[in-house]
């Protein structure tokens, strides 16, 4: 089974794709970068969302074309980390937590495949797949990880930061953790057929929470995390069940067609 890992800000040189060929991949919805590597003695490619260097802001990020370059090299599941704010104060900076469901606030961004004469509705009940995110929590009890089981994370627009009085309400709306690139991104591998997981690293509190860090610190958090991550990746490949989940039937039509020529 092919497989994809997905990072953001302070994951750009996870160790299994170290020195691995950058490959440019061309869809009818733009170009993705990929890096093709191997976990778990299958074939992953590894796709950082603002690119290596961090050039891209979560906004004008191509999360159509990263969606449909992983389809077309056969990507069948994502593990995707995503750095996030803190909202619950219990939830220290470090804290990794398995996401279950998506509040999505962002604005103007390409969210779906749908065409004229090809609308695709997506069932978005359980936004991650439950069985690639049952493997990541095995994967973490087996390495005896410590990691949150459920969290609901909130999708800002970017690339500011939310205000205390944004945060409030979300807390109120019940999100757990707060970024601004797990959608589309979500909702996109699931119309290309994409088994997603997606662990969130509290890298700060958010805005009113606490004191909350500065970018330094953020950065910190995260190297520390990597190498959690770097262990957690290969033992989640083994977890992974045979290739039977029903997360394969969303695949939108518009994809599915290009992908056919």
């Amino acid at each position: 089974m092919v497989l994809a890992v997905i990072s953001g800000t302070g994951m750009y040189d996870l160790a299994p794709f170290r020195g691995a060929e950058q490959q440019v991949i061309a869809t009818p919805w733009g170009e993705a970068v990929v890096y093709e590597g191997c976990l778990g003695g299958e074939a992953c490619y590894f796709l950082p969302r603002h690119g290596r260097e961090h050039k891209l802001p979560p906004h004008l990020i191509n999360y159509r074309a990263n969606a449909a370059a992983l389809a077309y090299l056969g990507v069948r599941a994502a593990f995707s980390v995503c750095c996030v704010g803190g909202i619950r104060e219990e939830w220290a900076p470090g804290t990794m937590a398995v996401l279950d469901q998506f509040i999505d606030m962002t604005s103007g961004r390409e969210s779906s495949f749908s065409a004229a004469g090809a609308v695709v509705h997506t069932d978005m009940s359980a936004p991650y797949c439950p069985v690639a995110s049952a493997a990541l929590l095995r994967a973490a009890k087996r390495l005896q990880l410590p990691v949150e089981e459920k969290a609901c994370y909130i999708c800002t627009q970017g690339p500011r930061f939310e205000t205390p009085a944004e945060i409030r309400a979300f807390r109120n709306w019940g999100a757990d953790v707060v970024g601004m690139t797990g959608v589309p991104e979500a909702p996109l591998l699931r119309e290309a057929g994409i088994c997603l997981n997606s662990l969130a690293v509290i890298a700060n509190y958010a805005a009113g929470v606490k004191s909350g860090l500065v970018a330094e610190d953020i950065d910190g958090v995260m190297a520390e995390a990597q190498a959690d991550i770097e262990r957690l990746l290969p033992v989640w490949a083994y977890e992974l069940p045979p290739d039977n989940c029903s997360c394969r039937n969303a695949l939108a039509k518009p994809l599915q067609n290009w992908l056919n020529k």
